[in-house]
């Protein structure tokens, strides 16, 4: 990608877009003004945060590689299962919940 005095530089990216950080954030580009990231890098700590700043956006994917849907998820649960067994005397029940629509993506 070229850039031309003050034009600003297109980039093409393909929805949803996983990636990781070089400094190890991973994150998923969902739309073009809308991602969400993995924050909590500590290390009993996991949180998401969503973005919705375009060139917040592209400041991540700059500074990326990509990643697929599988790793991504496997991130996921790696750092939910971490934080939940570190809690002491705490046990993970999953029950099924009445009512909650499965979030799914195009």
């Amino acid at each position: 990608m070229t850039q031309c005095k003050g034009v600003k530089m297109a980039y093409k990216i393909n929805y949803p877009y996983y990636g990781i950080t070089y400094d190890g954030i991973y994150f998923v580009i969902i739309q073009p003004k809308y991602m969400v990231a993995i924050e909590h890098q500590g290390t009993h700590g996991f949180g998401f945060a969503a973005y919705i700043s375009r060139p917040k956006i592209i400041k991540f994917f700059r500074h990326s590689k990509e990643i697929t849907q599988l790793q991504f998820q496997d991130v996921i649960k790696n750092k939910a299962g971490n934080f939940f067994n570190n809690i002491p005397k705490s046990e993970i029940v999953l029950s099924p919940v009445q009512n909650v629509k499965l979030l799914t993506h195009k």
